[in-house]
């Protein structure tokens, strides 16, 4: 199936079942469509985009293989991120038995809009260099909180879920990570924030079709 011949209008529940009942094909849409919050939650812990990367395939072959399990109960894309921070989890603490560095972060930008003028295209790779500098110095339990809530737009509630944690705690990991951004940024325009790990075309292609691949030969 290709891209443009995605049912886009389908709701997550509706693919999920057409998946479940046989339509392998159509979990491309999932795949596309949770990308970008799976990546985004993956480089919230690991350091490397590659690790993320991997964790995110890693993240929707096991989505795929449980979908069975899926309850409808919680919203699909609840389920997937939570599988993707586990799974980033897990990656990071084989990766901690070599390394004891994990805080490292590249920011991501894309900025092939033709809309934007060189001199806006440079303020704002200016500006997310800071942004990736103040990033870096976060704990990650802090920068995935952040990443989660105010770059990817998840709830309180939605990010206490994927994360295992109280919304008491999300609120005060996501104050903590918001006052040592601002003793950096100070007056620095938010307009940047949106590109933070940002996922361009060529990275969810990527990612969809490796997971595409091993969901048709039906080798998870």
């Amino acid at each position: 199936m290709s891209h443009s011949s995605l049912p886009e209008h389908l709701p997550d529940d509706e693919v999920v079942r057409r998946v479940r009942a046989g339509d392998h094909a159509l979990f491309e849409l999932l795949v596309r469509r949770h990308n970008q919050r799976l990546y985004r939650a993956a480089r919230g812990i690991l350091q490397s985009p590659q690790a993320a990367e991997d964790a995110v395939q890693e993240a929707h072959i096991t989505a795929f293989t449980k979908l069975a399990t899926f309850e409808f109960r919680a919203k699909y894309a609840t389920w997937v991120t939570r599988i993707a921070v586990r799974q980033a989890l897990s990656a990071r603490r084989a990766r901690q038995a070599a390394t004891t560095s994990i805080a490292g972060h590249i920011l991501e930008e894309s900025m092939s809009d033709p809309a934007h003028s060189p001199e806006r295209r440079a303020a704002s790779a200016e500006l997310g260099a800071i942004i990736e500098a103040a990033l870096d110095e976060l704990r990650p339990e802090f920068r995935a909180v952040f990443l989660l809530r105010e770059v990817e737009g998840m709830s309180i509630a939605e990010t206490a879920e994927v994360l295992d944690l109280v919304p008491a705690t999300v609120k005060t990991r996501l104050h903590r990570a918001k006052e040592h951004l601002k003793a950096l940024l100070e007056r620095r325009s938010q307009d940047a924030l949106p590109a933070v790990h940002a996922f361009d075309g060529p990275r969810c292609d990527r990612i969809t079709h490796a997971v595409m691949t091993r969901v048709l030969q039906g080798a998870p």
